[in-house]
């Protein structure tokens, strides 16, 4: 996991060009800020469409082009069938989201959120803030919230994590890097409810790829093995042995992630050509 920099006090990032031009890199060509922001704040009371609009923005950070509004997450409860009002769950929405973004989601309630939330994937996730103690400031948004809640969460291509409220207004919030204990404590509090609908952070080319196997691992690659564009055409060989990020398995191939220069890419290896680290 990456160094966690220091908390941006709200007065710091109220300056909305400094907002827009800060932009957290997600991975796979997808960023986050400010203008991903989907905030649940119809009024003082109405907080009901945490989950849709947690959802709103795993969709954008996968890709779809759909606008971070609160109109938007009504769209997407609507298109699911669910009541206008009222708490809501992930599993309703997977249907909708599907049709509606042209990507899907999967769900997990695995106990460690950073086993399923691996670089460059973003998820929705369902957990409490009861699980943060009084006064921790990532309960400021509403601090006495204590039922159920869904936040984004997006692990960065560097391992630390991003983590969007709905419950922040809708301004200059862009969310916020926090600490893996932090976001592993809001999640273990949603006990048996606690779920996580995820998807990478990823270009449309990715999503046509057929997933087959959505275990992420890391694979050691031996120098000389050929690393693959998605397309399947050959785009360099490995000139060091390095052990490396796979989100999923698609076919004879895993999708893996690397670095070349300063820019961290989306490839794939042959399977047969790679080594699974165990865990």
């Amino acid at each position: 996991m990456g160094t966690v920099p220091p908390y941006e006090p709200p007065e710091w990032v109220g300056d909305s060009a400094m907002a827009t031009r800060r932009r957290f890199e997600l991975g796979g060509g997808a960023t986050h800020d400010a203008t991903d922001h989907c905030s649940e704040l119809e009024t003082a009371t109405a907080v009901d469409d945490c989950v849709p609009c947690s959802l709103v923005m795993v969709a954008r950070a996968a890709g779809a082009n759909a606008p971070s509004t609160i109109g938007e997450a009504h769209a997407l409860r609507a298109a699911a069938g669910l009541p206008a009002t009222g708490a809501t769950g992930l599993v309703g929405h997977q249907a909708a989201f599907a049709t509606r973004y042209g990507r899907s989601y999967s769900t997990s309630s695995k106990a460690s959120l950073k086993s399923v939330l691996t670089p460059g994937l973003s998820g929705a996730v369902i957990g409490k803030l009861t699980g943060l103690k009084d006064g921790h400031r990532l309960r400021r948004h509403q601090p006495t919230f204590a039922g159920f809640h869904s936040v984004f969460i997006a692990r960065l291509p560097d391992g630390t994590f991003l983590w969007d409220d709905p419950l922040a207004p809708e301004g200059t919030y862009r969310g916020e890097i926090v600490e893996e204990a932090d976001a592993q404590a809001y999640y273990d509090a949603g006990g048996t409810e606690k779920k996580i609908g995820f998807v990478t952070s990823r270009t449309s080319e990715v999503q046509m790829l057929p997933v087959t196997d959505k275990t992420p691992v890391r694979l050691h690659l031996a120098k000389g093995k050929q690393i693959f564009r998605l397309d399947g055409t050959p785009r360099v060989k490995v000139s060091v042995a390095q052990t490396v990020t796979s989100p999923f398995a698609s076919g004879d191939f895993r999708a893996i992630i690397i670095t070349t220069g300063k820019k961290r890419q989306l490839l794939l290896v042959k399977t047969a050509d790679a080594t699974i680290v165990p865990a």
